[in-house]
């Protein structure tokens, strides 16, 4: 038997009453999807004394971000050539690739940002991460925020953040950046 998922928005009753008309039931509330106004959000951020932000490619430092990825999401199975590959997509943009840096050169925080090529004027943020050693302190709010600067200066007016659901900790950060709009989106399921 082959299981067969799909993912709806919650508010989306039509077609959540087509799917279990058709023998599909409620698996789990997966995800939340965000939907930012750069024209509504604040910019605006401060960073610890010494701490800066820049594009990864002023620093070039892939064991650095090797380092910050394994730690922000206990993935010691991520590589640089993981962090490559995502650099050779075709959409990559450099000015979107950021990293909060500490006072001792250390990459702490980072994101990376995305033109939606499906939709005008908009983009999306992923991934976002911050080292362990120095969450609690700002930094993701603040690579976000100026992530959205650089979106904005270059025509973006809409941004989406996805995030796990409930009870995953991202999603105080994203809340805190006070999206928009945000649904739920639930997986349902059938098995055949």
């Amino acid at each position: 038997r082959t299981a067969i998922e799909i993912d709806v928005f919650n508010g989306d009753t039509q077609k959540i009453q087509r799917l279990e008309a058709r023998g599909f039931s409620f698996v789990c509330h997966f995800e939340n999807k965000r939907t930012y106004d750069l024209a509504q959000v604040d910019l605006d951020y401060t960073l610890e004394e010494g701490f800066t932000i820049q594009t990864f490619s002023e620093s070039l430092d892939f064991a650095g971000r090797v380092a910050l990825v394994q730690s922000a999401f206990d993935n010691p199975s991520y590589t640089e050539n993981n962090l490559k590959g995502l650099m050779a997509s075709p959409d990559y943009i450099d000015g979107y690739n950021l990293s909060v840096i500490s006072p001792d050169g250390q990459q702490v925080a980072y994101c990376i940002g995305w033109h939606d090529r499906s939709k005008a004027n908009s983009g999306y943020v992923e991934p976002v991460g911050t080292h362990a050693a120095y969450r609690q302190r700002g930094f993701a709010k603040a690579i976000n925020r100026e992530c959205f600067r650089r979106m904005k200066a270059n025509g973006i007016s809409i941004v989406e953040i996805a995030s796990r659901a409930e009870p995953d900790v991202a999603n105080y950060l994203y809340d805190s950046l006070s999206p928009s709009t945000k649904r739920a989106v639930h997986k349902y399921g059938k098995t055949v």
